[in-house]
């Protein structure tokens, strides 16, 4: 037989779980008490249907919904939002020492490239991440950078996600990190 807990408060013929985590995953049953009777039902089993995120925020986190969970949080105060060390497995709880992007230069088919570096994505990451150009800093007037376009090149392995952006004096790169 199946050990159960009580769900404190639960006392109500209505129950409510609203943060639910994987470690709440088990079986559950009901114990409706009257001054009279007392009847148990059958076992039903709850799974918890985490996203990526959710899952590394459990991981990461001794409450995955706190403040300091939060996606645009920076808890360790790197300058990292936990939604960018999600996005390539760094821990929000450690400070990086080492700079997140290395950038090189590298000479393709006779015209000189910016190389762009980054951890390698993380395989469950649910982030969309965009490399992006524009010709100032202003928030507007980004355009999607698509690789094999215009002389560039993005690559995401197992070692590193990687981009090559032709070198015009005149154009700002970024990476653009979001969820849906």
């Amino acid at each position: 037989e199946s050990d159960y807990s009580d769900i404190e408060g639960a006392t109500t013929n209505v129950l409510t779980m609203p943060q639910l985590t994987q470690a709440d995953e088990g079986m559950y049953r009901v114990i409706a008490t009257n001054a009279e009777n007392s009847t148990t039902s059958d076992p039903a089993s709850v799974t918890v249907l985490a996203t990526p995120a959710q899952s590394w925020q459990e991981t990461h986190f001794p409450d995955p919904f706190s403040i300091e969970a939060a996606l645009d949080q920076d808890p360790d105060k790197d300058t990292l939002t936990n939604l960018l060390e999600f996005t390539f497995e760094l821990n929000p709880n450690q400070a990086e020492t080492d700079a997140l992007v290395h950038l090189s230069l590298e000479t393709m088919d006779n015209v000189l490239h910016a190389v762009y570096t980054f951890p390698p994505l993380a395989p469950a990451a649910d982030s969309q991440v965009e490399s992006e150009e524009n010709t100032t800093l202003d928030p507007i007037g980004w355009n999607s950078l698509q690789n094999g376009v215009n002389g560039v090149t993005i690559l995401s392995t197992t070692d590193a996600y990687i981009i090559k952006v032709p070198v015009t004096r005149s154009v700002f790169n970024r990476l653009r990190i979001s969820r849906d």
